[in-house]
């Protein structure tokens, strides 16, 4: 029989080609990455909403003040008692808004996540709403280009590590890590004094 023949340049080029890709190499998010989860576009009844339903357009038209009213009607929508089908809503409506990199610079620098956060940390929030909390959360980590160090008095970075931690569902968890992730790595980022404003823990960095 003919021995076999040894491999020529042309072959392991078109071999590598196929192995490796220049994306390969590229940051890529956690949050909202298809090759961890694949995550349902949310969906909403704007009738049921008891505020407006405002369009991104809207609201990067907005003032200063006219997005402050508009946070705050958000945040008494979901601090108020009221049915989890109600606050569920709200929420699949304020995701639309969450992956804009303007809007995910106000809202993250507002009440609202320390209202997120401490809406994750309760024991006795439904499964299906700490997992839209945990998206929520994420895509403003992600999309965020000034994070403000006073936003770790929200406890966000305890909260994150505790979730992944806990005994909730699978899903939760795995969104937890992917906020984790992306608050540690803006983080990272930072100028060496602004990294110095933040308190990271062991716990998160060994999570």
């Amino acid at each position: 029989s003919t021995p076999p023949q040894p491999e020529t340049a042309p072959h392991r080029d078109c071999v590598e080609a196929l192995l490796h890709h220049g994306s390969d190499t590229a940051i890529k998010a956690i949050v909202m990455n298809s090759r961890i989860e694949r995550i349902g576009e949310a969906k909403f009844e704007a009738k049921d909403l008891s505020f407006p339903a405002r369009t991104l357009g809207q609201l990067k038209a907005m003032s200063n003040a006219e997005l402050e009213t508009f946070v705050q009607n958000v945040f008494a929508s979901l601090s108020a008692v009221s049915s989890g089908a109600d606050k569920f809503n709200s929420l699949c409506y304020f995701e639309t808004l969450c992956g804009d990199t303007q809007m995910a610079n106000v809202f993250i620098n507002s009440s609202l996540i320390g209202l997120f956060v401490k809406m994750l940390s309760l024991k006795n929030m439904p499964s299906h709403i700490c997992a839209l909390l945990a998206t929520m959360i994420g895509l403003l980590l992600r999309h965020a280009t000034l994070i403000l160090p006073d936003v770790q008095k929200t406890n966000v970075m305890q909260v994150l590590v505790s979730t992944t931690q806990s005994d909730k569902p699978t899903k939760i968890r795995r969104r937890a890590f992917g906020c984790l992730g992306e608050l540690l790595f803006y983080i990272s980022t930072q100028p060496k004094a602004d990294r110095a404003q933040w308190d990271v823990t062991a716990a998160a960095v060994e999570a």
